[in-house]
């Protein structure tokens, strides 16, 4: 719609509206930059001194002297005693082996009790 076409309510709403938006903007630019208050420091404040000021005869005296400690002698450090331990793998197979071996005499009992009993019980048939 082109301004010529618009109807006379229109064009009044529009100015107003255009109107409103300038007032608007004004309005923001006098408040938005009066709220912000920029504070400034304080410059800072240097003497400049041509020379030290005297120096009273209590600064003037010398330090007292520091003796230097002796340096303490490093102590050689105590071997630790070494423990063999036994190997996993070897103490492993000794137990092994024994309990193996426990393990057959214990049949060959139960073999010859039982080689006992037979011959008993044939003896007694």
């Amino acid at each position: 719609m082109t301004y010529d076409e618009a109807t006379p309510r229109d064009r009044t709403i529009s100015r107003a509206l255009a109107a409103g938006m300038h007032v608007a903007f004004v309005l923001l630019l006098i408040f938005g930059v009066s709220w912000q208050k920029r504070v400034v420091e304080a410059p800072a404040v240097v003497e400049l001194w041509k020379s030290l000021p005297p120096m009273h005869e209590e600064q003037a005296a010398p330090p007292p002297k520091i003796e230097p400690k002796p340096e303490p002698r490093p102590q050689p450090a105590p071997k630790p005693e070494v423990k063999p331990t036994p190997k996993p793998d070897i103490a492993l197979k000794e137990k092994m082996e024994k309990e193996r071996k426990l393990k057959e005499r214990e049949l060959e009992k139960q073999k010859q009790h039982e080689l006992e009993k037979r011959k008993e019980d044939e003896a007694k048939k």
